[in-house]
């Protein structure tokens, strides 16, 4: 755990990671960025939030009445988000796994947080088909030995492209599990970050998304380029110590934004 990797340092642990993140949330939030994000959703009631980092995310998803189920494999991006909602008056139920099979009576309580990783496959084992509106993943991170975990690969032999692998593996299951918990004509909503050379790259930027984007939600969905947006990104990038865009030349132009993309089952 104290390994120094030559490029990217000393790891954090989990704890560290959610501490990172709530300072960049606040920073998102301060921003508006996951109000706009949660404006993307329309009318959508019942959301599976995949990743919840500090709370700010599922705060905006509850702050228009959604009822929110998240699915965290950092336990204590869970205890941070229950301890946010606490203080502000909204009570949490944390759930075991087993527990998702009884969703159906859901009353009350707007929010439950079960501690899993999505990449399990005792999600659908459990999950009522077709029981939710939309599945939400913002902005997909982990702490590094997380992605050592799942790429089966060392700390230390870790690359600069793993953690793109690793957000496209997380990306990729969060369509097959929408396949399973989400309602025909219920949605994916994809946000991540991304650079483009200038603004004026927008509409290019939003055709490059429904292309890569159909490849890997597969043929049960529909994404059209209206179904794509952009926001530029100047607050909240360099809040933490979480690396949020592969590094590049500072000779090499370019703008950071947020990229959105709703996927509808078919």
């Amino acid at each position: 755990m104290n390994e120094i990797h030559p490029r990217f340092g000393q790891a954090m642990t989990a704890a560290q990671y959610s501490s990172e993140w709530e300072r960049s949330a606040a920073a998102f939030s301060a921003a508006g960025h996951y109000t706009w994000m949660n404006e993307r959703l329309g009318k959508a009631d019942k959301i599976i939030e995949v990743g919840c980092g500090a709370g700010a995310s599922t705060e905006a998803l509850l702050s228009t009445g959604r009822q929110v189920l998240v699915i965290e494999s950092n336990q204590s991006c869970a205890d941070r988000t229950c301890e946010r909602l606490n203080a502000k008056g909204i009570s949490v139920e944390l759930i075991s796994v087993d527990q998702l099979s009884n969703l159906s009576a859901w009353q009350g309580l707007k929010v439950k947080i079960v501690v899993i990783d999505v990449l399990s496959s005792d999600l659908e084992l459990h999950l009522q088909p077709g029981s939710f509106d939309a599945l939400v993943c913002w902005m997909t991170g982990t702490h590094p030995h997380h992605i050592s975990e799942i790429l089966s690969k060392p700390y230390m032999s870790l690359e600069g492209g793993d953690m793109a692998l690793y957000r496209s593996l997380v990306q990729e299951r969060c369509y097959k599990l929408g396949n399973h918990a989400v309602k025909v004509g219920g949605g994916v909503h994809m946000v991540d970050r991304a650079m483009v050379r200038s603004w004026s790259d927008k509409d290019w930027m939003r055709e490059e998304l429904v292309t890569l984007l159909s490849t890997v939600a597969g043929p049960n969905y529909v994404l059209t380029k209206g179904d794509c947006y952009l926001r530029r990104l100047s607050e909240g990038l360099n809040q933490s110590a979480i690396q949020y865009v592969a590094q590049h030349p500072a000779s090499v132009a370019g703008e950071v934004v947020l990229t959105s993309t709703v996927a509808h089952l078919a």
